[in-house]
């Protein structure tokens, strides 16, 4: 059911990429045309667990930080390092 909600966004800092955060997967969206970004191509990047993400930021160009919501002292808690070039190059 949360599978599709948008917990954070963040632009790129060449402004030619949007990545939307959810709980399992990260949208990345590029080649827009000035702010339209369903103009743009939209890739999905599906995570391989399920914890509430609370932040994405991106850090350069290509790499992002990710960070999740620490749920009773067992899940979550954990900052995340995605390398946007080498991820989107291999789907």
């Amino acid at each position: 059911m949360m599978d599709y909600w948008v917990t954070g966004g963040d632009l790129s800092p060449d402004q030619t990429t949007l990545a939307l955060l959810g709980h399992t997967y990260i949208w990345v969206i590029s080649d827009f045309k000035e702010y339209q970004f369903s103009s743009g191509r939209i890739t999905r990047l599906e995570l391989d667990h399920y914890t509430h993400k609370a932040g994405i930021v991106f850090v350069s160009n290509n790499e992002l930080y990710l960070v999740d919501e620490n749920e009773m002292g067992i899940l979550g808690g954990k900052i995340y390092s995605l390398n946007l070039r080498e991820i989107i190059r291999k789907n």
